[in-house]
């Protein structure tokens, strides 16, 4: 494992405590939690599902302003993103609207919203979350003359 892939947060909780004895002792703990969290594989699953999320949001946009579907850049778009959003046609009907061009797709804000759900769930299997705690207790004794 690749120490540029992990990233290491450390958190330490310090408590002092004094008792009344005749000499005065003192009990500190400290606690000690580490968690590592691959990020290079994470970092990369993220932005393929946000590459997708902004391809769908653009297709919607281009269909709901009526673009020309004879336009290169349009259908570019229609074939890229055609896998994610016509598994969803069909659930909702389209309406088209104004000019007859202007077409409200449904399909594609489902295939957001489970795009989303599927981003969601892989990136939270892949938080690993090694939680080591350390405990280090020391007592310190002193003797005091009266």
């Amino acid at each position: 494992m690749d120490n540029n892939d992990q990233n290491t947060n450390q958190y330490t909780v310090t408590s002092t405590q004094n008792t009344q004895h005749s000499e005065p002792v003192t009990h500190q703990t400290q606690t000690v939690r580490k968690y590592t969290e691959q990020l290079g594989a994470r970092n990369i699953v993220a932005a393929i599902f946000g590459l997708i999320e902004i391809l769908i949001v653009m297709r919607f946009v281009l269909k709901l302003f009526g673009a020309n579907i004879n336009n290169g850049f349009v259908i570019f778009m229609n074939s890229l993103t055609g896998f994610f959003v016509n598994l969803f046609k069909g659930i909702f009907a389209e309406r088209a609207f104004g000019n007859g061009y202007a077409v409200f797709e449904p399909a594609s804000i489902v295939a957001l919203i489970v795009v989303a759900l599927i981003a969601w769930f892989v990136l939270r299997l892949m938080t690993r979350n090694n939680d080591k705690r350390t405990e280090q207790t020391s007592v310190t004794a002193g003797i005091t003359k009266d």
